[in-house]
């Protein structure tokens, strides 16, 4: 089963805080992107790249700072259909390299 990123597919932050408790907490969110085009539009290594490109989708994950900057808040569960496009418009910037690969299945 895949997991969610540790950090933010734009500018690298960290997306688990220490919580008040002490427990991380995830800071920003995270989306699930299986549109092929946006995928093949993401940067990242060669060895990242043919990961993507036999993905059925990846996660990214974006800093609270991040979806602000993409015009997104804190709130929401990244299932928005408006929010998902929004994090397509910025494919070209995500990083595949942060991302969490989805496999057939998961």
């Amino acid at each position: 089963m895949a997991t969610d990123p540790q950090e933010c597919g734009l500018c690298g932050e960290r997306l688990l805080k220490k919580g008040v408790s002490g427990y991380p907490q995830r800071a920003g969110r995270v989306f699930e992107i299986d549109d092929r085009e946006a995928i093949d539009a993401m940067a990242g290594t060669s060895e990242r790249r043919r990961e993507g490109e036999a993905a059925a989708a990846v996660r990214v994950g974006l800093c609270p700072s991040c979806l602000a900057d993409v015009g997104l808040d804190e709130d929401g569960d990244g299932g928005d259909d408006a929010d998902r496009a929004a994090v397509r418009e910025v494919a070209d910037r995500l990083s595949l390299d942060r991302a969490t690969v989805v496999s057939d299945g998961e």
